[in-house]
Formats: C-alpha cells, sequence, structure tokens
C-alpha cells in the first residue's frame, strides 16, 4: 500500500479566523504550524465509486465525528475552490526537476472573505502543507514584484515570483469530512465529490457551478494521520476492500480541459 501527500483539515465555510489555528480538532494532521516544522504525517488516497463511498460515509457516521461546519444544505459537505499555479513550461504538471515535490495553490471555502495559501510538499512516504490564510482584497500582494513585509503571505509571494508561478486551473468540488482525536494525533477522512474545473489564467477564486466535470460517478476519499497506520483506518480499508492509488485533480483536470496532451505519460 502506497503513501501519498498533501491533506488538510479544512476550515469550511464560516470558520472563524481564531478557530483554524487555535482548535487542535481541526487542524489537519500535515499542517505544519511553523516553518521548517517536521512531522511524520501521511495520506491514503482512494478512488471509489459513488456506492463504495456510500459505504464509507456510513462508516464515519458512527466511527468519527462531522465536520462542525458542514453545510446542511450541501447534505453535510462544505464547497472547495482551489487554484492551482504552474509555470509557463507546467513544470509542476510535468515534475520537472525543481518541482517534483511541492504544488502551490490558493484555496477558498464557499464564499468567505478570506483565501488561504498553501505549499503542499511530499519526501517519500511524508506528508507536509504550509498554509497561512489572507483576505480576499490582499492577494494582490502575491503579484507585488518587492517584499511586503509583515504581510503574512510573504513567503508565498517569494515563490510566486523566484518560479514565476500562474494560475493554471480552477477546481471546485464538495467536500465531506470527518475527524477524530486519538492517543496517535489527529485522523481525518474526506469524501471528494462533484469535481469540476476550468482553465484559469485570472487570480479569481469565484466558486464554479458548472465547468469541466471529472472523475464522473466517482469519489476521492482520502485518509490523513500521523505515524503508523491507525486501526480504525485498517478496519475498513479491510472491509470494504479499498485499494489505494495515486490521484491527481490537477493532472485530471488538465488532461480534461485540453491544456496538456500527454498520452501514455501516466500523469492522471
Amino acid at each position: 500500500m502506497i503513501l501519498f501527500r498533501e491533506q488538510t483539515v479544512e476550515p469550511a465555510p464560516n470558520l472563524p479566523r481564531s478557530a483554524s489555528s487555535q482548535d487542535g480538532t481541526l487542524l489537519s494532521p500535515s499542517i505544519q504550524r511553523v516553518a521548517g516544522e517536521q512531522m511524520a504525517a501521511f495520506e491514503l488516497k482512494f478512488l471509489i465509486r459513488d456506492s463504495v463511498a456510500a459505504d464509507v460515509q456510513d462508516w464515519a457516521n458512527s466511527a468519527m465525528q462531522r465536520d462542525a461546519y458542514a453545510d446542511p444544505a450541501l447534505g453535510d459537505a462544505y464547497q472547495t475552490t482551489t487554484l492551482y499555479l504552474d509555470t509557463p513550461q507546467r513544470d509542476v504538471f510535468r515534475r520537472a526537476p525543481g518541482h517534483r515535490r511541492s504544488k502551490f495553490r490558493l484555496r477558498r471555502y464557499g464564499c468567505e472573505s478570506r483565501v488561504f495559501l498553501e505549499r503542499k510538499s511530499r519526501h517519500g512516504d511524508r506528508v507536509a502543507k504550509r498554509r497561512c490564510d489572507v483576505q480576499l482584497d490582499e492577494l494582490p500582494a502575491v503579484l507585488s514584484p518587492e517584499p511586503t513585509g509583515a504581510w503574512p503571505g510573504e513567503w508565498f509571494r517569494e515563490r510566486v515570483a523566484q518560479f514565476a508561478f500562474q494560475p493554471a486551473c480552477l477546481l471546485t468540488y464538495d467536500r465531506t469530512a470527518f475527524f477524530k482525536i486519538t492517543d496517535d494525533g489527529p485522523l481525518r477522512m474526506t469524501l471528494d465529490r462533484r469535481i469540476r474545473g476550468q482553465a484559469n489564467d485570472s487570480w479569481d477564486l469565484t466558486p464554479l457551478h458548472n465547468g469541466q466535470s471529472i472523475l464522473d460517478d466517482h469519489v476521492v476519499c482520502e485518509f490523513k494521520f500521523r505515524g503508523s497506520m491507525p486501526g480504525l483506518f485498517k478496519d475498513v480499508i479491510q472491509t470494504l476492500k479499498l485499494e489505494a492509488g495515486s490521484v491527481s485533480k490537477y493532472r485530471r483536470m488538465m488532461l480534461a480541459t485540453g491544456l496538456i496532451c500527454e498520452e501514455g505519460r501516466g500523469y492522471a
């Protein structure tokens, strides 16, 4: 079974600013609290059919706690919109030297006025995410050619300038999330449905109601944890015969929209 990267115990639509940093139950296993922090955090991804996802969700309803900020109007899910960045040469997509371990993106929940600036990194089977939140009207600072001083997103602005990052594609999907606090640390399980996207060359994070649909009739399921595989997750994986695999929303969308054609390269 292969371990994959990423993760977030995402603050959902109306999450207060203080809760994302102070409430330990809302923190993702792989989120770094300070720059340079090292921790063993892992993510297992599964691409499963809707019927299997329903079984996983039934299990989670009894074994874990549902995200406190879920939206009943979305079936207790919440809306996530992500803007992926890449270089003009699409080095991130191609996993070119210097871009094999990390992705940079902006993430917005629902129609919040906040945006999270994120870097996802993988080192072997370890996962880490650095993130900070800024106001939507502060986004122009990301493109500033000069240092922004004490602005929380300065580290992100530096990387955008260093690698000439620009918007590549925008995705919106509905996420159903569960968590559980254990002696071994926080556990997180998410189910991503209705994934749609489009090519995007602007810094606009308006949620998509339509767009190119990918992974129809399938759900992206993720188990997130620190240290060794929790017994709780082992049980459901074995019971439902889930098989882990690599699922990249970014690569799938880039191929689906025709932004990149890489037949036979296995990037999806």
